[in-house]
């Protein structure tokens, strides 16, 4: 079978104007003067693309044992045709539909075809990328960066060599980066599980989190879905709320009123994850190098991309008094799991008796804690409040990991010169660390010094500078 030409924009609009009115293939082919090909199809998908932003292509199906299927089969044999991409469509469309075999590998190739359209910008990545400062570009291996231990990127080899292998540092000269670095995660699966990522994905999100002081979100207009592993992270950063930023990106691809839309659903999916009296502030704009759409809203884009670059400066203009504010946080998350620990610890000791089992001693207070009291104890006694207390099955797989002998309790770290450690930790949280931030937050505000003049150098002989000199300067050295 020969070569046939593509089907220009005006006849694929004719030629599916003419098949909705009810006129064959054959009909239409001599009508148009043109061979009507299945490489209509995916030209006809991507020229609808330009009106709307999502085209649903379903494919329907007769079961084996349906009612369908047997009035399908009573019709009789059709013709076999070879489907493939230059094949003219058949003029009896009725008869080449009977055989099922055919039908579904039509259905197979068009879906085929569908998939592979490029319908513009896409995630490509499943990578890690650090973006970092450099005296050149050059792009760092993941290998080379954890095994360089002048960076700070070591830990991360606990992960296993699959996440080593996915993570890419580029290096390049810009006075941005002397003071920021950024950190490019890969977009979340809804529709698979996270072991066929290869490494353990929610924990490696934990550790960035852990050290971030800026967290974007960014949607795409189409994708606005909430699933379990989107759900997942943001549990993970329960407590770091003020961090979040939400961005709407590809905003020129719709409408106003469909924008509009989609920030309120965006807002609806992100109400039951972020349990905050104040919405997190969301940037809506189309974050590339190329102009924005015609006939958008350019002028809130690029206010909304302005007030994202001051957001960013303000930051890492506040990054000190940031680091001091979360080396607190953890210290008070340190102390109140000390608290705990002492009094499972406390506990497990008053409760095991000459002839007990350690074991179901233990087991039993661990697994029910509320009988012997031991989060109330620590809310009674000390000054900790109840929104910062840990779930009580995370104690369970904790003390599984780590058995309660390798423990003692605090009142044996204390000593007669030293004083105790949980003394200073307090005196730190309490005292030390927002005297620093205090003085940290003042030696900001406080303006620079200004660079005094200097002196100027003393007169020559015989000169007279300054005021009383309009006279004409006397020579010493001449006699009088």
């Amino acid at each position: 079978m020969g070569k046939t030409k593509e089907l220009s924009k005006d006849l694929r609009d004719q030629t599916v104007d003419l098949h909705l009115a009810g006129i064959g293939y054959k009909t239409i082919s001599k009508q148009l003067g043109e061979k009507v090909t299945t490489k209509a199809f995916s030209p006809y998908i991507l020229s609808q693309l330009e009106h709307v932003s999502r085209i649903d292509v379903v494919w329907d199906e007769y079961f084996p044992e349906s009612l369908k299927a047997e009035t399908h089969s009573k019709r009789g044999k059709g013709v076999h045709r070879r489907v493939e991409s230059s094949s003219v469509i058949p003029g009896n469309w009725p008869e080449f539909l009977r055989i099922e075999d055919k039908k579904a590998e039509l259905f197979f190739f068009l879906a085929t075809s569908v998939t592979a359209l490029n319908t513009g910008a896409e995630p490509t990545t499943s990578e890690y990328t650090v973006i970092m400062h450099g005296e050149k570009f050059r792009s760092v291996e993941g290998l080379v960066m954890a095994a360089d231990s002048s960076r700070s990127f070591s830990p991360l080899e606990k992960f296993g060599q699959g996440f080593l292998e996915r993570l890419v540092g580029i290096e390049m000269p810009h006075k941005l980066l002397e003071r920021v670095t950024f950190v490019d995660t890969p977009g979340v699966i809804e529709n698979r599980k996270q072991q066929e990522r290869g490494y353990p994905y929610n924990d490696v999100c934990q550790w960035f989190i852990d050290r971030a002081d800026l967290i974007f979100q960014v949607f795409d207009p189409t994708k606005l879905d909430v699933g379990a592993e989107l759900e997942m992270l943001f549990k993970q950063m329960k407590g770091r709320e003020s961090q979040i930023r939400l961005i709407l990106n590809k905003a020129d691809s719709l409408s106003t009123q469909n924008l509009m839309r989609v920030y309120g659903a965006l807002f609806w999916s992100m109400a039951p994850l972020m349990k905050v009296t104040e919405p997190p502030r969301v940037y809506v704009s189309s974050f590339w190098p190329q102009d924005y759409a015609a006939d958008t809203s350019r002028e809130l884009f690029m206010k909304e991309e302005t007030s994202l670059l001051e957001d960013l400066n303000q930051v890492i203009e506040n990054q000190m008094e940031n680091k001091i504010a979360f080396i607190r946080q953890h210290g008070i998350r340190v102390r109140i799991h000390a608290l705990l620990v002492d009094r499972y610890l406390q506990t497990f000791n008053d409760k095991l008796g000459w002839f007990s089992d350690p074991y179901e001693v233990f087991q039993d207070i661990v697994s029910d804690p509320d009988k012997y009291y031991i989060f109330k104890t620590i809310l009674a006694k000390t000054n900790v409040s109840k929104f910062d207390l840990p779930n009580k099955e995370a104690y369970q797989d904790f003390f599984g990991v780590n058995p309660v002998s390798g423990f003692k309790q605090l009142s044996s770290h204390c000593s007669w010169s030293g004083g105790c450690l949980l003394e200073k930790l307090e005196r730190a949280i309490s005292h030390e660390l927002p005297a620093l931030l205090s003085s940290v937050s003042k030696a900001a505000d406080k303006p620079a010094p200004v660079k005094a003049a200097p002196a100027p150098p003393p007169p020559l002989p015989g000169t007279c500078e300054g005021p009383g000199c309009e006279g004409k300067p006397k020579n010493r050295w001449r006699k009088q």
